[in-house]
């Protein structure tokens, strides 16, 4: 927290030819966590995390709402981006991303690939200044012997440092 978390810079030639240090979440490249629940964050850092000790951050965001990507509760935002996908402009590279990036049950990185591309192209075209955050209803694969995509929590990708305000709550979440 003293030096703060590092947000990479999206790079989009190195995106679209599949050369990313790092693949991107489902959300795309940000810090990632869960809309207000403590339980969800716990189970998700114990199966996914072999420490034994953890601590949850409270991140509280200051953001303006048309700079957040909102696919929980805002159908515009929902069918922008379905008419996105569906552009006939748009087809060779997402056949591109196909080939590069996989949707797997425990990280769907196509989607996240996808929506860094559609962020670049709604800033080129101007629908968006800039996209400080994305929310979305999500699953997380946390159940032992089935695999399920009903959504479990709401989960935001804070994809700009400077909407960030932090707290620490002590504990062994491990």
């Amino acid at each position: 927290m003293a030096m703060g978390f590092i947000i990479p810079k999206v790079d989009l030639a190195h995106l679209y030819v599949g050369k990313m240090k790092k693949s991107p979440g489902s959300l795309g490249f940000g810090i990632y966590g869960f809309l207000g629940d403590r339980v969800l964050a716990t189970r998700f850092w114990q199966k996914n995390h072999a420490a034994n000790t953890g601590c949850i951050i409270t991140i509280e965001v200051d953001i303006a709402i048309d700079s957040c990507l909102n696919f929980v509760d805002d159908l515009q935002d929902m069918r922008y981006f379905s008419e996105f996908l569906l552009d006939q402009e748009t087809y060779q590279t997402l056949d591109n991303f196909k080939r590069r990036f996989k949707n797997r049950v425990t990280q769907h990185e196509l989607d996240g690939a996808l929506l860094e591309y559609y962020i670049q192209q709604s800033i080129r075209s101007g629908h968006f200044e800039t996209v400080s955050a994305i929310c979305c209803a999500t699953t997380s694969s946390l159940y032992r012997k089935i695999e399920t995509y009903i959504p479990n929590g709401i989960e935001y990708c804070i994809r700009s440092g400077k909407i960030l305000k932090m707290t620490i709550e002590e504990g062994n979440y491990g």
